[in-house]
């Protein structure tokens, strides 16, 4: 079941986690660990209409538990995040293995919007603490414009960072942005 267009919030001491392996990922027909995905519609009017929104006391955990493409904490298309004080997101940190390279943070894509005021930690070489890109490709590489139809802000994406980027892989980065 898909869930788009939607208010997604992780209440205070709840905690989400996706340890997963490539048969995990296989029986669930996708190729990359999520934490938590959201997405908006054709229906929405604006990006306020989809968010992510985790409490204080929460913690959103993501690791791909075999070799592979590193995982994701939070994706959000055409949406905002807001991560409170006090609140996590860990990804490639479980320690059940190695961590992978390339992992993000959080995946911003679409005119999303990115309020991190919690810490955001991530694992693994060539790992990224907030990816923000104006417009996501699909799995064949094609630029996926105005998804959901003309929409403000469609291919504007916003971070404000006033909490913690962790990373301790080699060639990471706290921040990307990409148009």
């Amino acid at each position: 079941m898909a869930i788009q267009r939607a208010k997604m919030n992780l209440a205070s001491g709840k905690n989400v986690t996706a340890y997963l392996d490539a048969s995990d990922l296989t029986n669930l027909e996708t190729s990359t660990v999520i934490g938590l995905d959201m997405n908006s519609s054709a229906n929405a009017v604006g990006r306020n209409e989809t968010q992510i929104n985790l409490a204080s006391g929460s913690s959103v955990n993501a690791d791909r538990i075999d070799a592979g493409s590193g995982a994701i904490g939070l994706f959000i298309n055409y949406g905002e995040t807001n991560i409170a004080s006090g609140a996590k997101v860990n990804v490639e940190k479980s320690g059940l293995n190695d961590a992978n390279a390339k992992a993000v943070g959080v995946y911003a894509v679409n005119g999303s919007t990115v309020n991190n005021e919690g810490e955001i930690n991530v694992g693994g070489e060539g790992s990224i603490g907030v990816l923000g890109i104006s417009y996501r490709k699909d799995s064949n590489g094609v630029l996926k414009r105005n998804e959901f139809g003309t929409k403000p802000n469609a291919g504007d994406v916003g971070v404000v960072n006033k909490g913690k980027i962790e990373l301790d892989g080699k060639k990471s980065s706290w921040y990307l942005y990409r148009k």
